[in-house]
């Protein structure tokens, strides 16, 4: 089932309260656009995984939490962590 911009950012207010152990009221949304990402990765491949190159349409999410500021990418199909730790997490599905 499609995901809807409301629906991909609670799965990462979700994911980053989890990953912080923070509750989620404490996480704000910060920034929220529309974005064209390069490949099927959101531009955010996780290490050795493989990509198909083509447009992709979705939103680039910014979260806020204790004077830090966290990087979503979404789509219809997928939630990803951008860059967490240096790395990238495929967080949905």
């Amino acid at each position: 089932m499609p995901l809807d911009q409301n629906q991909a950012i609670n799965l990462a207010v979700k994911d980053l309260s989890s990953r912080l152990n923070v509750a989620e009221n404490t996480i704000t949304l910060s920034s929220n656009e529309s974005a064209e990402f390069s490949n099927a990765c959101l531009d955010s491949a996780k290490a050795d995984e493989m990509c198909a190159q083509m447009m992709l349409r979705g939103w680039r999410l910014k979260l806020s939490c204790q004077g830090n500021t966290y990087e979503y990418r979404a789509a219809k199909n997928q939630v990803r962590l951008f860059n967490f730790n240096g790395q990238n997490y495929k967080i949905y599905p």
